[in-house]
């Protein structure tokens, strides 16, 4: 047999095999809760489901169905979502905007320091160390060494900005504009720090 003649001949056979009946046996793994809505015309070609559990329409290209195992993308972003909703119940964050997918970027806050940044889902949960805010991050690197060790102190020890404020005689704003190096210590508010820091480790 031709070789040319042999290849569009099993093409030709292969395609006969995927009719409605060789679909419907490839997309068992669904389960009851898809509806097949469409007809089937090929693999190249979208075809439509009714998902009953999230009651929307789902139409995706009929290969991704049979050969990639593909499911409902609403589904997907759910568990996207529940997943994204507990790292910020753990790591101090707000969803600010509406959630769209884990890729796609959204407002988020720190609540700890009010700093409102976008990030998309998937960065903030596997590239940000420590639930850290990126901005308070961004500028703790530029601060001085002082205002570092009075930033890690006072992590350490669980003390609100309002506190420290207290301590120093000075307001929250203050405190705030100081972590975020817009304003440095001055010598008798450095003096005072110094003290507090020395007599609570000293207790600690």
């Amino acid at each position: 047999m031709d070789v040319e003649f042999e290849k569009y001949f099993l093409k030709k056979n292969s395609a006969k095999k995927r009719n409605m009946a060789w679909f419907k046996e490839n997309i068992k793994y669904l389960g009851p809760d898809y509806e097949l809505i469409s007809g089937f015309m090929g693999t190249d070609r979208r075809v439509t489901f009714y998902h009953k559990e999230c009651k929307k329409y789902w139409n995706p290209l009929a290969r991704n169905v049979v050969y990639a195992h593909s499911h409902c993308p609403c589904c997907k972003s759910r568990a996207g979502l529940k997943h994204l909703k507990e790292y910020c119940e753990n790591n101090g964050f707000t969803i600010v905007d509406e959630y769209i997918n884990y890729m796609t970027v959204i407002r988020f806050k720190k609540n700890e320091c009010n700093h409102i940044f976008k990030k998309s889902p998937s960065n903030l949960i596997h590239k940000n160390i420590h639930g850290r805010c990126p901005v308070c991050y961004r500028h703790f690197e530029k601060l001085d060494d002082d205002v570092k060790k009075m930033i890690q102190w006072r992590k350490d020890r669980n003390i609100p900005q309002i506190q420290l404020a207290e301590m120093l005689y000075v307001s929250t704003a203050t405190i705030s504009n100081t972590e975020r190096g817009k304003r440095k210590l001055r010598p008798e508010e450095k003096q005072r720090l110094l003290s507090y820091m020395d007599s609570l480790t000293f207790r600690g």
